[in-house]
């Protein structure tokens, strides 16, 4: 299975925090997914006055823990997470690091 993901933005939800939305289409087609996370540490207290710059810096840091959460997810599961549902940082998600993966065009092969 060929992830690609192409699209990010960052929901208000009226909460501390940051929740972005990641999106991507799967084996090429054209059908439209998402993941939603919401990260609370490293800065989220920042969430309301953040510049774009430091925006999308964060963003990198909120997708390497989708990306390490898609892949066991799917292992253990076979299958992509719920759409449905927020994934969250030190819950489902590991807690942020320094790790920044970006999102845009990232392309992710699961097997």
């Amino acid at each position: 299975m060929k992830i690609t993901f192409f699209n990010a933005q960052k929901i208000n939800k009226n909460r501390d925090g940051f929740d972005f939305e990641f999106f991507y289409t799967v084996n090429e087609k054209e059908n439209i997914h998402k993941i939603h996370v919401v990260t609370k540490s490293d800065g989220a207290e920042l969430a309301w006055h953040i510049s774009p710059q430091d925006l999308n810096e964060y963003s990198k840091k909120a997708f390497s823990l989708v990306v390490d959460f898609i892949k066991t997810y799917w292992k253990k599961h076979h299958e992509l997470p719920d759409e449905s549902r927020e994934y969250f940082e030190g819950r489902e998600l590991q807690m942020l690091r320094k790790d920044k993966v970006s999102w845009e065009n990232y392309v992710l092969e699961l097997e």
